[in-house]
């Protein structure tokens, strides 16, 4: 997902997986944007998806989100 597309994707959902804990990409509601400043100045994003399934809010890296469920 690419920064630009988090405002208008705000509690709708959205895909992630990443390789060991979630291998198939699962639907979640994106929540929030995090924005970070690493030690060379640069600033990192992640994101907040809540699971409703399960109750649960994760913070993972922008680059592993995707608005659709293609593989």
């Amino acid at each position: 997902m690419d920064i630009l597309e988090v405002k208008q994707n705000l509690n709708k959902t959205v895909y992630y997986s990443d390789f060991y804990n979630i291998p198939e990409p699962t639907p979640f509601i994106l929540n929030a944007c995090i924005a970070r400043k690493d030690p060379r100045g640069f600033l990192k994003y992640s994101l907040e998806l809540l699971d409703k399934t399960k109750h649960a809010v994760i913070i993972v890296p922008i680059e592993k989100v995707r608005l659709k469920n293609d593989e």
